[in-house]
Protein backbone atom coordinates (compact mmCIF):
# COMPACT_ATOMS: atom_id res chain seq x y z
CA UNK A 1 0.00 0.00 0.00
CA UNK A 2 3.09 2.25 -0.08
CA UNK A 3 3.71 3.80 -3.49
CA UNK A 4 6.80 5.81 -2.47
CA UNK A 5 9.22 3.28 -0.96
CA UNK A 6 11.75 1.68 -3.30
CA UNK A 7 10.77 -2.00 -3.31
CA UNK A 8 12.21 -5.12 -4.93
CA UNK A 9 9.59 -7.70 -5.88
CA UNK A 10 10.57 -11.33 -6.43
CA UNK A 11 8.22 -12.14 -9.27
CA UNK A 12 7.38 -10.75 -12.71
CA UNK A 13 4.75 -8.14 -13.63
CA UNK A 14 3.03 -10.84 -15.66
CA UNK A 15 2.56 -13.03 -12.59
CA UNK A 16 1.74 -10.22 -10.16
CA UNK A 17 -2.00 -9.44 -10.12
CA UNK A 18 -2.80 -5.78 -10.90
CA UNK A 19 0.87 -5.03 -11.63
CA UNK A 20 -0.19 -1.98 -13.63
CA UNK A 21 -1.33 -0.34 -10.40
CA UNK A 22 2.16 -0.43 -8.87
CA UNK A 23 4.25 2.74 -8.96
CA UNK A 24 7.64 3.05 -10.68
CA UNK A 25 9.23 2.54 -7.27
CA UNK A 26 8.60 -1.21 -7.58
CA UNK A 27 11.28 -3.24 -9.34
CA UNK A 28 10.19 -6.71 -10.47
CA UNK A 29 13.30 -8.93 -10.57
CA UNK A 30 11.68 -12.37 -10.79
CA UNK A 31 12.12 -15.28 -8.37
CA UNK A 32 15.61 -16.15 -7.20
CA UNK A 33 15.85 -19.73 -8.47
CA UNK A 34 19.06 -21.51 -7.50
CA UNK A 35 20.39 -23.66 -10.37
CA UNK A 36 20.43 -27.38 -9.53
CA UNK A 37 23.73 -28.89 -8.45
CA UNK A 38 22.75 -32.38 -9.59
CA UNK A 39 20.93 -33.85 -12.56
CA UNK A 40 17.79 -35.96 -12.54
CA UNK A 41 17.05 -38.51 -15.22
CA UNK A 42 13.52 -39.75 -15.71
CA UNK A 43 12.85 -43.20 -17.05
CA UNK A 44 11.49 -42.05 -20.40
CA UNK A 45 7.84 -41.75 -19.36
CA UNK A 46 5.91 -38.72 -18.18
CA UNK A 47 7.17 -37.64 -14.76
CA UNK A 48 4.70 -36.58 -12.06
CA UNK A 49 6.41 -34.88 -9.13
CA UNK A 50 4.64 -34.38 -5.78
CA UNK A 51 5.74 -32.12 -2.94
CA UNK A 52 3.74 -30.45 -0.21
CA UNK A 53 6.59 -28.23 0.95
CA UNK A 54 8.74 -28.28 4.06
CA UNK A 55 6.29 -27.21 6.80
CA UNK A 56 2.84 -28.81 6.50
CA UNK A 57 3.82 -32.03 4.75
CA UNK A 58 2.40 -34.65 7.13
CA UNK A 59 -0.06 -35.72 4.44
CA UNK A 60 0.14 -39.49 4.26
CA UNK A 61 -3.42 -39.88 2.96
CA UNK A 62 -2.73 -37.47 0.12
CA UNK A 63 0.45 -39.31 -0.83
CA UNK A 64 -1.48 -42.59 -0.72
CA UNK A 65 -4.10 -41.18 -3.07
CA UNK A 66 -1.38 -40.09 -5.50
CA UNK A 67 -0.02 -43.64 -5.46
CA UNK A 68 -3.50 -45.05 -6.00
CA UNK A 69 -3.95 -42.66 -8.91
CA UNK A 70 -0.73 -43.57 -10.74
CA UNK A 71 0.63 -46.80 -9.29
CA UNK A 72 1.25 -49.51 -11.90
CA UNK A 73 0.71 -47.12 -14.80
CA UNK A 74 3.02 -45.93 -17.58
CA UNK A 75 3.64 -42.70 -15.65
CA UNK A 76 6.59 -42.16 -13.33
CA UNK A 77 5.60 -40.83 -9.88
CA UNK A 78 8.12 -39.21 -7.53
CA UNK A 79 6.97 -38.02 -4.10
CA UNK A 80 9.11 -35.82 -1.89
CA UNK A 81 7.41 -36.56 1.43
CA UNK A 82 9.46 -34.51 3.88
CA UNK A 83 10.34 -35.49 7.44
CA UNK A 84 6.95 -35.61 9.16
CA UNK A 85 4.98 -38.40 7.49
CA UNK A 86 5.63 -42.04 8.41
CA UNK A 87 6.28 -43.23 4.86
CA UNK A 88 6.68 -46.83 6.03
CA UNK A 89 2.88 -46.87 6.29
CA UNK A 90 2.65 -46.49 2.52
CA UNK A 91 3.57 -50.16 2.27
CA UNK A 92 5.17 -51.79 -0.75
CA UNK A 93 5.39 -49.32 -3.60
CA UNK A 94 4.60 -50.08 -7.25
CA UNK A 95 7.64 -50.22 -9.53
CA UNK A 96 6.84 -46.86 -11.13
CA UNK A 97 6.65 -45.01 -7.78
CA UNK A 98 9.45 -43.51 -5.69
CA UNK A 99 9.00 -41.86 -2.30
CA UNK A 100 11.93 -39.86 -0.88
CA UNK A 101 12.35 -37.71 2.19
CA UNK A 102 14.07 -35.01 0.13
CA UNK A 103 15.10 -34.37 -3.45
CA UNK A 104 16.82 -31.46 -5.16
CA UNK A 105 13.60 -29.89 -6.34
CA UNK A 106 14.95 -27.71 -9.14
CA UNK A 107 16.73 -30.70 -10.69
CA UNK A 108 13.48 -32.67 -10.72
CA UNK A 109 11.36 -29.76 -11.98
CA UNK A 110 13.64 -29.35 -15.00
CA UNK A 111 12.39 -32.79 -16.08
CA UNK A 112 8.87 -32.91 -14.59
CA UNK A 113 5.79 -32.98 -16.81
CA UNK A 114 3.41 -32.05 -13.97
CA UNK A 115 4.07 -30.74 -10.46
CA UNK A 116 1.49 -31.55 -7.78
CA UNK A 117 2.11 -28.81 -5.24
CA UNK A 118 0.78 -26.97 -2.19
CA UNK A 119 1.63 -23.79 -4.14
CA UNK A 120 3.98 -22.11 -1.76
CA UNK A 121 5.45 -19.14 -3.62
CA UNK A 122 8.94 -20.66 -3.90
CA UNK A 123 7.74 -24.03 -5.17
CA UNK A 124 5.27 -22.50 -7.61
CA UNK A 125 7.88 -20.08 -8.95
CA UNK A 126 10.42 -22.86 -9.44
CA UNK A 127 7.89 -24.98 -11.31
CA UNK A 128 6.90 -22.17 -13.67
CA UNK A 129 10.52 -21.11 -14.10
CA UNK A 130 11.18 -24.53 -15.64
CA UNK A 131 7.89 -24.63 -17.55
CA UNK A 132 6.19 -27.38 -15.54
CA UNK A 133 2.40 -26.92 -15.20
CA UNK A 134 1.01 -27.16 -11.67
CA UNK A 135 -1.78 -29.23 -10.19
CA UNK A 136 -2.54 -27.01 -7.21
CA UNK A 137 -3.53 -28.31 -3.78
CA UNK A 138 -3.16 -25.24 -1.54
CA UNK A 139 -3.37 -25.48 2.25
CA UNK A 140 -3.26 -21.83 3.38
CA UNK A 141 -4.72 -18.49 2.27
CA UNK A 142 -1.41 -17.40 0.75
CA UNK A 143 -1.12 -20.67 -1.16
CA UNK A 144 -4.71 -20.35 -2.39
CA UNK A 145 -3.85 -16.91 -3.80
CA UNK A 146 -0.87 -18.35 -5.67
CA UNK A 147 -2.96 -21.27 -6.94
CA UNK A 148 -5.66 -18.90 -8.14
CA UNK A 149 -3.13 -16.86 -10.10
CA UNK A 150 -1.65 -19.98 -11.71
CA UNK A 151 -5.13 -21.04 -12.76
CA UNK A 152 -5.98 -17.55 -14.07
CA UNK A 153 -2.88 -17.59 -16.28
CA UNK A 154 -3.66 -21.07 -17.63
CA UNK A 155 -0.49 -22.65 -16.25
CA UNK A 156 -2.28 -25.14 -14.01
CA UNK A 157 -5.53 -26.04 -12.32
CA UNK A 158 -6.76 -26.29 -8.73
CA UNK A 159 -7.68 -29.72 -7.39
CA UNK A 160 -11.37 -29.88 -6.47
CA UNK A 161 -10.60 -32.61 -3.91
CA UNK A 162 -7.77 -34.85 -2.74
CA UNK A 163 -9.36 -38.03 -4.11
CA UNK A 164 -7.34 -40.34 -6.34
CA UNK A 165 -9.97 -39.84 -9.06
CA UNK A 166 -9.58 -36.05 -9.09
CA UNK A 167 -5.79 -36.26 -8.88
CA UNK A 168 -5.71 -38.59 -11.88
CA UNK A 169 -8.14 -36.45 -13.88
CA UNK A 170 -6.19 -33.26 -13.12
CA UNK A 171 -2.86 -34.71 -14.17
CA UNK A 172 -4.32 -36.21 -17.33
CA UNK A 173 -5.74 -32.83 -18.32
CA UNK A 174 -2.43 -31.04 -17.75
CA UNK A 175 -0.56 -33.66 -19.79
CA UNK A 176 -2.99 -33.85 -22.69
CA UNK A 177 -3.55 -30.12 -23.17
CA UNK A 178 -0.25 -28.57 -24.31
CA UNK A 179 -1.56 -25.07 -23.57
CA UNK A 180 -0.88 -25.55 -19.86
CA UNK A 181 2.81 -26.22 -20.47
CA UNK A 182 3.04 -23.42 -23.04
CA UNK A 183 1.54 -20.98 -20.55
CA UNK A 184 3.89 -22.18 -17.80
CA UNK A 185 6.82 -21.63 -20.17
CA UNK A 186 5.61 -18.09 -20.93
CA UNK A 187 5.57 -17.27 -17.23
CA UNK A 188 9.02 -18.82 -16.83
CA UNK A 189 10.32 -16.62 -19.63
CA UNK A 190 8.80 -13.56 -17.94
CA UNK A 191 10.71 -14.50 -14.77
CA UNK A 192 14.02 -14.75 -16.63
CA UNK A 193 13.50 -11.42 -18.42
CA UNK A 194 13.32 -9.67 -15.04
CA UNK A 195 17.01 -10.26 -14.41
CA UNK A 196 17.03 -12.05 -11.07
CA UNK A 197 19.63 -11.37 -8.38
CA UNK A 198 21.80 -9.31 -10.73
CA UNK A 199 18.91 -6.95 -11.46
CA UNK A 200 18.20 -6.61 -7.74
CA UNK A 201 21.85 -5.82 -7.02
CA UNK A 202 21.96 -3.24 -9.83
CA UNK A 203 18.87 -1.55 -8.43
CA UNK A 204 20.36 -1.36 -4.94
CA UNK A 205 23.66 0.02 -6.27
CA UNK A 206 21.87 2.72 -8.26
CA UNK A 207 19.94 3.78 -5.16
CA UNK A 208 23.12 3.87 -3.05
CA UNK A 209 24.86 6.12 -5.60
CA UNK A 210 22.00 8.61 -5.32
CA UNK A 211 22.94 9.19 -1.69
CA UNK A 212 26.73 9.37 -2.13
Amino acid sequence: NDRDTETIVYTSPEFQPCAESFSEKYSFVGPLVIPPETSFRKNGNKLIYVSMGTVNNDMLEFYSNCIRAFGNTELELLISAGELADISLLGRLPENVRVERWVEQTAVLKEADVFISHCGMNSASESLYFGAPVLCYPQTAEQRAVATRISQLGAGIVLPSASAKDIRAGVNLLIKDDNYRLNAEKIGESFRRCGGAAAAADKIERLIKCFI
